[in-house]
């Protein structure tokens, strides 16, 4: 337990003590928090950067992708959630904190009468998750549009990363580390055209297809680009995935990517169930699915 020296080493950010994480995270499961901090400035990061030096520390943005496990998480989880400053720059930039929605983004994009982030439209959680997971849709990545981005490294030091001195593809950017944190990043877009319009409507028209009536963390599995033409989603459903239960976690009839919180489930649930739907479709097909859903805190994560 670290809770009384990290309290004593900290001046300002607030604390709190076992936090339910099932409350924070879009999946509505995980256990408790040990230490939860939520600043609201990069001073309070690095401040606390430096007093949990050496324990275990987890980042948490928005909890839109991401199974914390049942019981007491130990350690400190850090949200980025508090970071929601943005400004305007020249040249159609924009500076914007990593706790700011990407929905929010989205919609001041479009009232400056720029594009190029309608690929967005129905992803939740925050812009510096969607940096560390390169959130995007049909070829299309958030961190296509970056500038620069501002880190916290393990030392506690801020460092400003240009876009070219760090790699990025499909659903991975290496910022995403365990050692530092993506506080901030400018972002460039270009001139609405009419077209854009109808892009963005295209896009909204597919999330609907998505089943958004329970809770879920979004698409379960990565789409295996390398192994196959066919979409995760594609392979789980003719592998007989669909409608496959444990406890109060299941596979959605409506999309088989999704698994979906209907009824109390547990971390153990999905746990459970992403393992099985993963080793269903290598047993049948060859193919290995990476899951998009982050288990942190797990020892042996599927």
């Amino acid at each position: 337990m670290i809770v009384g020296n990290f309290v004593n080493n900290l001046r300002n950010a607030d604390i709190i003590k076992n936090r339910r994480l099932s409350e924070i995270c879009t999946l509505g499961v995980g256990g408790e928090a040990e230490v939860f901090v939520e600043p609201d400035t990069p001073e309070e990061f690095q401040e606390i950067f430096s007093a949990v030096r050496g324990n275990r520390v987890y980042i948490l943005g928005g909890g839109s992708n991401v199974v914390f496990p049942d019981g007491l998480v130990e350690g400190v989880v850090l949200s980025t959630r508090g970071l929601k400053k943005i400004h305007w720059l020249e040249d159609s930039r924009v500076e914007v904190q990593a706790g700011y929605s990407l929905q929010k983004l989205l919609r001041e994009v479009r009232a400056h009468d720029l594009a190029g982030l309608e690929f967005a439209v129905g992803i939740p959680g925050t812009v510096g998750g969607a940096i560390c997971g390169n959130a995007g849709a049909v070829g299309l990545g958030i961190c296509d549009l970056l500038d620069e981005v501002t880190t916290i490294e393990s030392d506690g030091n801020l460092r400003i990363w240009r876009k070219n001195d760090f790699a990025y593809s499909y659903r991975y950017c290496e910022l995403a580390n365990a050692s530092r944190i993506v506080i901030s990043c400018v972002m460039r877009f270009r001139e609405k055209n009419p077209d854009d319009d109808d892009l963005l409507k295209n896009f909204a028209d597919k999330r609907r297809n998505q089943p958004l009536e329970f809770r879920s963390a979004g698409c379960t599995f990565k789409n295996p680009e390398s192994q196959s033409d066919k979409p995760a989603g594609k392979l789980l459903d003719e592998c007989g995935c669909k409608g496959l239960r444990i406890g109060g976690a299941v596979v959605s009839d409506k999309h088989a990517n999704f698994i979906l919180n209907v009824s109390g489930a547990s971390s153990s649930d999905i746990f459970k169930l992403v393992r099985i739907c993963r080793e269903r479709v290598l047993s049948e097909t060859g193919i290995s699915l990476e899951p998009e859903i982050k288990f942190v805190g797990f020892d042996d994560a599927p």
